[in-house]
């Protein structure tokens, strides 16, 4: 998108281009607030089948908003994100710095749209049909891992080696970086308290985008002690490597209450 808002700017000025960049956004909206309609709330009041109760045995014990899970989920999450805006605000200056003049906008130009549509259905079909079947709530926090992990060596690798060949590895690593970006909000809700999942998003893309977003600005301040190489290593993997370990740690925590809902489980008395 930055590439085609280049051409804009160039050809009409910076004043247009950022018109042309909110116009479709105001389109959106527009047309979210028209057309989607909450559904209405209902309580169930049937009694639930065998089947029903052996998948509640495996859901999350209820808990406030802000409980330790929550809490974890959303400083992983931030730290994530903080990876990914110090890769797609530095990645392209940091090649034409080491390399100049290379046209990386015959990389940089497809590499997250394509990525990003494919591997978010992936994410999706994988997180839903073949994981949550089987290992449920933590099979998702499962999917997380194994999705900020990989694309910690593949980022290690794409500042180490030149281009083209780095974006190579660069494709390996948005394929799983944007594999899990869904993944992310459906776990959110999911161990929500009742009535509070709104709130619950609405605090935690506050909190990804203020400190996770913020992270890219102490890259001038490493690039100046050690040099842009170095400042992005840390900064990039090394936000994903401190995502995982979050992300590991909340697996622990999830499985606690999972099990502490499965001991004070009884048939009698189920709240859905």
């Amino acid at each position: 998108m930055a590439f085609i808002v280049k051409i804009i700017a160039n050809s009409y000025g910076w004043r247009r281009a950022y018109l042309a960049t909110a116009l479709p956004g105001l389109a959106l909206g527009f047309i979210t607030y028209t057309t989607v309609r909450e559904p209405p709330k209902e309580l169930a009041k049937k009694e639930p089948s065998k089947r029903q109760r052996d998948k509640i045995k495996e859901q999350l014990l209820p808990a406030p908003l802000l409980n330790p899970l929550y809490i974890t989920l959303v400083l992983a999450a931030a730290a994530r994100c903080g990876g990914g805006r110090v890769y797609s605000y530095n990645i392209n200056n940091y090649i034409q710095h080491y390399y100049p003049g290379y046209p990386t906008e015959h990389f940089l130009s497809w590499i997250p749209a394509c990525m990003g549509i494919f591997s978010s259905a992936v994410g999706g079909i994988w997180a839903d049909k073949m994981v949550v079947s089987s290992q449920g709530y933590l099979g998702r926090i499962g999917v997380l891992l194994i999705g900020v992990t990989i694309p910690i060596p593949a980022a290690i690798l794409a500042l180490c080696i030149p281009p083209p060949w780095c974006f190579i590895s660069i494709q390996v690593g948005a394929f799983f970086h944007d594999l899990i970006g869904g993944i992310i909000s459906t776990i959110i809700v999911e161990q929500a308290p009742v009535g509070r999942q709104t709130s619950a998003i609405t605090l935690f893309v506050f909190a990804i985008n203020m400190f996770g977003g913020n992270v890219t600005l102490l890259v001038p301040a490493l690039r100046h002690v050690f040099n842009w190489q170095i400042a992005m290593i840390i900064l990039w993997p090394g936000s994903f490597a401190i995502s995982a370990v979050l992300f590991k740690w909340s697996l622990r925590l999830a499985a606690k209450r999972i099990a502490k809902t499965t001991t004070s489980f009884n048939g009698s008395c189920i709240s859905l």
